[in-house]
């Protein structure tokens, strides 16, 4: 990101490889009114945001966790002052330079400032209907270069899994895919299951962009 992003700016990343940003298709046919069996398609109008089942945190159906020991039990080197508030784990914590969230470990305890995903600690943003290109997401408030927006949550298969869904929702004829793979054998699905990043839609101008975080050990997916 290169400036803020003002409230009521939609999202759309820039996704650095090897991570795969949502996958939605669109047609340029207009579509009616979603229904559970159709897997969630766009609805017409603004008043008709698209049924999914809103969840908190991955949802591991077919991929096993893949667990970091050693991530898990970093300890960053910041020496805590209650005073002053950039001790709290600020820029220059090694864990989020590492891109590793801190753990229940960390010296600054409640006041760690590198817990993101563990706290949900997400910005405001509401979905929004676009037209031909479905739904998207954009900012309620403002938000500065850097800032953590959200988590891209779903139900995490495993490549077999994957290309079995792949094949199911062709055959319904879905206009839309929501996954994001996290790592190969580790593949993360918000058709049904997700949250409300699963609104972000592609853009020739990105402003923002997707990023893998170790948390307690976990590779997770957000958006900054």
């Amino acid at each position: 990101p290169t400036g803020p992003a003002p409230a009521g700016q939609p999202f759309s990343p820039r996704t650095p490889s090897p991570v795969s940003s949502p996958t939605k298709h669109s047609s340029t046919e207009p579509t009616s009114a979603a229904s559970a069996d159709q897997s969630f398609e766009s609805a017409t109008s603004e008043d008709s945001v698209p049924p999914f089942e809103m969840i908190t945190e991955n949802e591991y159906v077919s991929a096993s966790k893949q667990r970091s020991r050693k991530d898990k039990k970093m300890v960053c080197l910041c020496e805590f002052s209650a005073e002053d508030p950039s001790t709290h784990c600020s820029d220059n914590c090694l864990n989020r330079v590492l891109m590793i969230e801190c753990n229940s470990r960390c010296p600054c305890g409640d006041l760690c400032k590198n817990k993101k995903f563990q706290k949900a600690d997400y910005a405001k943003c509401e979905p929004f209907y676009t037209g031909v290109k479905g739904w998207g997401l954009k900012a309620s408030q403002d938000i500065i270069p850097g800032d953590f927006i959200m988590e891209y949550c779903g139900e995490v298969v495993n490549q077999a899994d994957f290309t079995g869904r792949m094949e199911e929702y062709g055959k319904k004829r879905n206009r839309h895919y929501y996954f994001m793979t996290i790592s190969k054998d580790e593949i993360i699905d918000a058709q049904i299951k997700g949250n409300l990043s699963r609104f972000i839609n592609h853009s020739c101008e990105p402003n923002c962009e997707t990023q893998k975080w170790r948390v307690n050990g976990v590779l997770r997916i957000g958006f900054l």
